[in-house]
């Protein structure tokens, strides 16, 4: 048997490692001094399709086989071949990278809903350290870093088909729920549309936010961690304060510091750990939107964040402002909250059919 709680932990710390694995690949192997910035542009396009836009399929294959653990192993896997695959072709290693870590994603983002729904704790606690771990995989270099996290991937691949064989407390895994695509409802489909908008915003912004103060190597590591500690602590908050006060607590306190944000960087962190604190309230409102298929809500998560990467590809960063900032995080706030009107409507209209 095994806890709920150390599964999670034991997701959290692999998400961690396998996004510092893939991206210390990809950009080890393809972002040699020799790459244009266009063909940078290329392979962050063409990673992020396949890792995050590809999780979607992936997410509709798993409600499927209804074998989560078993698409955790199977990601770790690819992303320890994927170093030996340089060999072959770095642009291979890249597409089995990218391939294993939308695996990873998949089987534990939904394995962690599944016995966690409806509370949003346990899937803010997973997807905050994977910040870390692309923070972390742009700092290091070395030849002993390349050969011993295939190793890690390797032993967490054994470790994970273990896990897979082992019953969770107080949780019956052999309950299958039908997997059906029905015909859409409105109010459900406009919900889910206005909070992926809201990732999508997130997304944008992760990939455009530039302070001054970030290039103090300190601060840069203080603004991942204030990302991590937001997601972690948005679904604990959420659980016990509720979703729409804590939205339009942290919304609110994000949208005032941001303004003060260039000039101070102590208020730029709280706003960051304050905006990052949505994305586990947003993952669980899909989720619960979906009817249990929790890998196709996981996938449509990550296919938002996979939009929210392409504008940065265009140029977006060079408008990067106060104004944008603040226009970005208002309209956050703004669909978040038409999000869980839509929300509680769909759920008066249940009660009264």
């Amino acid at each position: 048997m095994v806890n709920k709680k150390s599964l999670a932990i034991v997701y959290t710390l692999l998400h961690f490692l396998v996004d510092l694995t893939t991206i210390f690949l990809v950009a080890g192997s393809l972002f040699g001094n020799n790459v244009t910035f266009f063909q940078k542009c290329q392979i962050v396009v063409i990673y992020n399709l396949i890792a995050f836009a590809g999780q979607l399929p992936i997410g509709i294959l798993s409600d499927f086989v209804n074998k989560n653990r078993i698409f955790v192993a199977v990601g770790c896997f690819l992303a320890c071949i994927s170093y030996p695959a340089v060999l072959i072709s770095p642009w291979f290693a890249c597409v089995l990278a990218a391939i294993g870590n939308g695996a990873f994603h998949i089987g534990a983002g939904a394995d962690i809903l599944k016995f966690s729904m409806p509370k949003a704790g346990l899937s803010g606690l997973f997807v905050s350290s994977g910040a870390l771990g692309v923070w972390l995989a742009y700092k290091l270099s070395g030849r002993y870093v390349a050969l011993t996290l295939p190793c890690i991937m390797l032993i967490a691949t054994i470790v994970m088909l273990f896990l897979s064989k082992k019953q969770i407390v107080d949780y019956n895994e052999n309950e299958r729920v039908p997997v059906k695509f029905n015909k859409p409802q409105l109010i459900p489909v406009l919900a889910v549309s206005f909070f992926m908008l809201t990732i999508v915003i997130r997304s944008l912004l992760g990939m455009v936010m530039d302070f001054s103060w970030k290039s103090v190597p300190v601060l840069s590591l203080v603004s991942v961690i204030a990302v991590v500690l937001g997601k972690a602590l948005g679904g604990y908050i959420g659980d016990k304060l509720g979703y729409v006060k804590t939205v339009i607590l942290s919304l609110g306190i994000s949208l005032t510091l941001f303004v003060f944000s260039f000039e101070y960087w102590i208020a730029g962190v709280i706003a960051i750990l304050c905006f990052n604190m949505t994305m586990p309230l947003t993952l669980t409102a899909i989720a619960d939107l979906t009817h249990k298929k929790y890998g196709f809500a996981f996938g449509m998560t990550t296919f938002a964040l996979a939009i929210g990467f392409i504008p940065d590809v265009f140029g977006v960063s060079s408008y990067f402002s106060t104004a944008f900032l603040l226009i970005s995080v208002g309209a956050s706030l703004l669909f978040m909250l038409i999000g869980y009107w839509l929300v509680d409507r769909n759920l008066k209209a249940g009660d009264s059919a």
